[in-house]
């Protein structure tokens, strides 16, 4: 829906006014989590670590997860909303980043080409003289040398991507684990281990910055996020399952915040005795990207969970859903920005009618029916 916002309105931490049971775990430098049920929270948060092993890849970008009871294929929440939704940014965007890197790295391409040229015309001569002629060496071997700069080009926006898209899980594997330690009993999480930062990154740029800068950036984003709003985190990264609708997904974080409700416009107020819970994306790239209400709202209402070791359990209520967006030129490294229930509802709709045209697409044959053909002479075909 082109008239929905693009996002909630930013929420601004409130001085809550119930009681909490705080911890205080190594990491936060003395921040209160307000965690009120550590051994819940530590039990529903435990569940990342099974993600990988419910994947099952499909075609493209598409995946399943395996449910458990019966074995069956549940398509992902993201492969629905990735299937049916048009990014006509990227075509432009790739443009750029190629244009950008082939003006920035001319010597080195021509470098590349030249030497892809003469490792070709070697090979050529070494395994096809007296086949080919001597022209006809040297026009494929310059196709060798063209193709490899060509590659190098158009290949630079895949890279880009997967940079930032790398950066987004590592962010995601250290929230996970500063979330876990502050569940854990008295904030004692000397046995869960940060995750080490992955050396392909190492010296890598994110938007002409260092990655480890802007990684760190982003983490202190999320722990101003836990010292302004006192959380109670329920789940991390838990995978959740919709069997009436046979799909599944992985939502990011699930938290109660005490002493907040949501008003009939979507905004967190203030409101002492209530307690306002809710699935939480959190988002790492420059934009939101316009699927991000689908993600949640279709996270929410399933009936399932995953926890622990592997067991089921019954999803935990919610209130409503919350985007996280996590970057370094916001104030204090984030904002924190509510789905009004309007908003969640339209998203939900939205998500069902998507669903249903992907899992169409798949029982529909992929070819045509059997060929007609013109009618013999006796009128018979």
């Amino acid at each position: 829906d082109e008239n929905r916002p693009a996002r909630g309105t930013p929420l601004y931490p409130v001085r809550s006014t119930e009681p909490v049971t705080t911890s205080t775990p190594p990491w936060s430098g003395g921040t209160s989590t307000g965690v009120t049920d550590m051994s819940e929270a530590q039990a529903v948060s435990t569940t990342a670590g099974n993600v990988k092993d419910l994947w099952v890849e499909g075609d493209g970008d598409s995946h399943y997860y395996t449910y458990p009871p019966t074995g069956e294929p549940f398509v992902s929440v993201t492969s629905v909303t990735g299937g049916t939704i048009s990014r006509p940014y990227y075509a432009p965007w790739g443009s750029k980043v190629a244009a950008i890197h082939a003006s920035t790295n001319l010597n080195d391409l021509v470098k590349l080409g030249a030497r892809k040229k003469r490792e070709a015309l070697a090979t050529l001569q070494a395994e096809a003289a007296g086949v080919m002629t001597k022209k006809a060496m040297l026009a494929q071997a310059r196709t060798a040398g063209q193709a490899a700069v060509t590659d190098a080009i158009k290949g630079e926006a895949t890279r880009v991507r997967n940079l930032k898209k790398d950066t987004g899980s590592y962010i995601h594997d250290l929230i996970r684990a500063l979330i876990l330690w502050a569940a854990s009993p008295e904030g004692r999480g000397s046995d869960i281990a940060l995750p080490g930062f992955p050396e392909h990154l190492a010296g890598a740029e994110y938007d002409d910055d260092p990655v480890e800068d802007v990684a760190g950036w982003m983490t202190d984003g999320f722990l101003n996020w836990v010292s302004d709003f006192n959380p109670r985190f329920l789940a991390s990264e838990m995978v959740v399952f919709h069997p009436g609708l046979k799909v599944a997904g992985t939502l990011d974080i699930l938290a109660a915040f005490g002493g907040r409700a949501m008003d009939a416009l979507g905004d967190l107020i203030a409101a002492p005795g209530s307690t306002w819970t809710g699935c939480i994306d959190t988002k790492t790239g420059k934009h939101t990207g316009p699927d991000f209400q689908e993600q949640t709202a279709a996270l929410r209402p399933c009936p399932e969970c995953m926890v622990g070791l592997g067991e089921l359990r019954p999803m935990p209520p919610t209130d409503g859903s919350a985007v996280l967006h996590l970057r370094p030129e916001y104030p204090r490294g984030y904002r924190f920005m509510p789905v009004s229930r309007k908003d969640d509802a339209l998203a939900w709709n939205d998500f069902r009618d998507a669903l249903r045209l992907v899992q169409g697409r798949d029982t529909r044959p992929s070819r045509p029916g059997r060929p007609a053909y013109p009618l013999l002479p006796d009128g018979t075909v």
